[in-house]
Order: structure tokens, then sequence, then C-alpha cells
């Protein structure tokens, strides 16, 4: 899939769901969607090596999929993402368009 392209929009309030679409899109596409289809796993003292690599795998897409989304949205609303470190709540609020609406 690698020679095909998403181009996803810089969000607009005008374009959220296009921008939503090529967002999950192209996410899937370089399969770093994980954080975006799982709930952040709890990692404790018990927990087996399994269980640490969906952590670092959820962990990894989380990051990915944050940074990418910062790229696709206005400078001007990268200061409501700081207080987001999880790919799920960032997303609830765009697609409520509360984040649209604060800058």
């Amino acid at each position: 899939m690698s020679d095909n392209r998403v181009d996803v929009p810089e969000l607009t309030s005008e374009n959220l769901k296009l921008w939503k679409e090529s967002i999950l899109l192209y996410l899937g596409c370089l399969d770093i969607d994980y954080a975006l289809r799982r709930y952040e796993p709890y990692v404790t003292e018990t927990s087996t090596g399994d269980d640490l690599d969906l952590y670092e795998e959820w962990e990894r897409s989380n990051y990915l999929t944050i940074m990418f989304i910062k790229s696709k949205i206005p400078i001007d609303a990268h200061g409501s993402i700081k207080q987001h470190k999880n790919v799920q709540q960032l997303l609830a609020v765009i697609w409520s368009s509360k984040l649209l609406k604060s800058y």
C-alpha cells in the first residue's frame, strides 16, 4: 500500500468529517492505529512479557498518532493538544469540535 497516497488535509471547521475519515484511513494504512482501536493496557509488577509487549505497541502507536495529528491541525490549536496524552481522548475532543472552538 506504500504507493497509494492518502491526502490528509489540515483540519478546519468546514472539513471535520473528511479530515476524520482521512486520518483513520491514513493511520490504518500505516498500521499505527492500534491506540485508536484498543484502550491503554495497564501494566503491573505481575504483568507478563506479552502484557509488556502490548503496552509498548500501544504506547508507540499512541505517540506516533498524536504526532501525526499535530501535523494536521492548525498551529494555533496545538496548545490545546498538550493536555491530551491519550489519542482517543484527543480525538474525542476534536470530533466534538471543542478543539476547533478553542483557538
